[in-house]
């Protein structure tokens, strides 16, 4: 997944980058998607909406759902612990 770091830190690759994330339906990736929320750039802004949506849905679409929201749940409650 180094494609997708090096793209997120690139302005010129970022929006794409973000789009992977959530092509890619990993967890792991909400955090990150998350602190791009107020972003100046509204199209980051609103490839990070799509993409947290689009992890949430394959996410859900799983074996466990119960698991899947715990993770969910841990992602946003670090966010908002660490403002």
């Amino acid at each position: 997944m180094s494609e997708i770091d090096d793209g997120f830190r690139d302005d010129e690759l970022r929006v794409h980058a973000i789009r992977a994330m959530g092509h890619s339906g990993e967890p792991r990736w909400l955090s990150r998607l998350l602190r791009v929320s107020e972003d100046d750039d509204p199209a980051v802004r609103q490839a990070m909406a799509a993409a947290c949506g689009e992890t949430v849905k394959v996410v859900f679409d799983g074996p466990d759902e119960k698991e899947a929201l715990k993770r969910i749940e841990d992602v946003f409650a670090r966010k908002f612990d660490e403002e």
